[in-house]
């Protein structure tokens, strides 16, 4: 199936409400030959300032995917905060339940990227962790199609807590929820995570994340343990070697896509968005992975995130290089 007849199957979603529990960020990004040592210099080789936030990022390629996604977020009164307002209602990201907050700056988080495309992150949160639950609408999380918490939210209170509440209220409420867990957030809430995987409907998670919760990085025994925790399906990142999606009586490997990696930065939030998507559109298992694998592999090759991530068409040409290349 092609990334066209995918985007079709999706759209099917247009009306679909996300709602998004997660950071909104401005990205200062540095363009590195090589990190610098402890004391040392480094010289950058170019910069970018542009919207950024795990769940910011993803709430762009759900909007460019056709649904309707609002943020549950806080920013400061700084002017970082008007940058990533004009960003998000350009694309079309609802604001209406973000709150700005007179105590803490917008979170700046600078990204260091080396010529390979990796990207190294140092970030002030700002704002973001004082999203409290007295903030939440709870009504709309109640009514909406879909809640995504980021894992970022779990690093600090009161977000913490206001995250825990909205899976509680969506739970309740027969809302699917999806989790997307980072490196710092498994390492340092292993037990919370583990503790609200049973109200997941969707785990997004990499290698390195799955070791710090369960143990182990063996793919195929990490979506089978974290499936016994109490997650319904599991899209595991292994990088370039591809995806592999499990639920607890299916399990599905998909080949990494061949792509000229320019930054990493914001490649997993757009896999969040379209394995969000595709779940959705309750389409197959091995296409929710393959809709995933694909946004994720088109975020490569682009700098940047944000507003800089791949709209739809770019999207459909690297689907198009890959079955080019198949024999």
């Amino acid at each position: 199936m092609t990334a066209s007849q995918l985007v079709t199957e999706v759209s099917g979603q247009r009306d679909a409400v996300v709602l998004l529990l997660g950071d909104i960020n401005v990205d200062l990004i540095l363009e590195l030959a090589e990190y610098p040592r402890p004391g040392g210099d480094g010289v950058a080789s170019s910069q970018r300032i542009g919207l950024g936030g795990s769940a910011a990022n993803s709430a762009i390629m759900l909007r460019r995917l056709g649904l309707r996604p609002s943020m549950l977020s806080a920013i400061g009164e700084d002017r970082w905060a008007e940058v990533a307002v004009e960003a998000l209602r350009a694309e079309g990201v609802g604001l209406e339940n973000v709150v700005r907050d007179p105590h803490e700056p917008t979170s700046l988080n600078v990204i260091g990227v080396t010529p390979d495309g990796e990207r190294t992150m140092m970030a002030y949160r700002g704002a973001n962790p004082r999203y409290s639950p007295a903030y939440l609408p709870e009504e709309a999380i109640a009514a909406c199609d879909f809640l995504h918490v980021s894992g970022y939210a779990f690093l600090q209170a009161p977000q913490s807590l206001a995250a825990v509440r909205a899976i509680e209220v969506a739970t309740a409420n027969g809302v699917p929820v999806s989790l997307d867990i980072p490196v710092d957030p498994a390492r340092r809430e292993p037990a919370t995570i583990r503790r609200l995987l049973r109200f997941t409907d969707l785990l997004v998670v990499g290698v390195p994340e799955a070791r710090q919760l369960i143990g182990t990085a063996e793919p195929a025994e990490a979506c089978r343990r974290l499936c016994d925790l109490g997650a319904k399906t599991v899209a595991l990142k292994v990088g370039r070697d591809g995806t592999i999606i499990a639920t607890a009586d299916e399990l599905v490997e998909l080949p990494g896509l061949s792509v000229r990696t320019v930054d990493t930065t914001g490649a997993g939030d757009s896999f969040c968005a379209g394995a969000i998507a595709a779940t959705l559109a309750a389409l197959p298992l091995a296409k929710i992975g393959a809709f995933a694998n694909l946004l994720g592999a088109a975020a490569v090759e682009k700098p940047g995130a944000g507003r800089s991530l791949p709209t739809l068409d770019e999207v459909q040409r690297i689907e198009q290089r890959q079955s080019a290349r198949q024999p």
